[in-house]
């Protein structure tokens, strides 16, 4: 007979262990592959897209501007967004 307790305790302990080394590759990948467009940022931050318009004039936003080659588009990263927009309200 198996102690149910104890094989709870292990799979709690592999679960554990397992984000812990997966959450540094998560964060890479997140702030390497995906970025958010205006709209997108809008919606993330919760304003209108007028509002944001007004925003991404600060040079806190600004600074954190991504381009792709031959794109006219301009894309941030959403955690970098988010500290910018945090640093302007301070």
């Amino acid at each position: 007979m198996v102690n149910t307790a104890l094989v709870e305790h292990y799979d709690q302990i592999a679960k554990s262990e397992a984000v812990a080394m997966l959450a540094p590759m998560t964060e890479k990948v997140t702030q390497k592959y995906l970025f958010v467009d205006r709209k997108r940022a809008a919606e993330m931050l919760c304003i209108s897209i007028a509002v944001f318009d007004d925003l991404k004039k600060l040079p806190q936003i600004r600074a954190i501007e991504r381009r792709l080659p031959n794109c006219t588009k301009v894309l941030y990263k959403p955690k970098e967004l988010e500290q910018a927009v945090l640093s302007v309200m301070q």
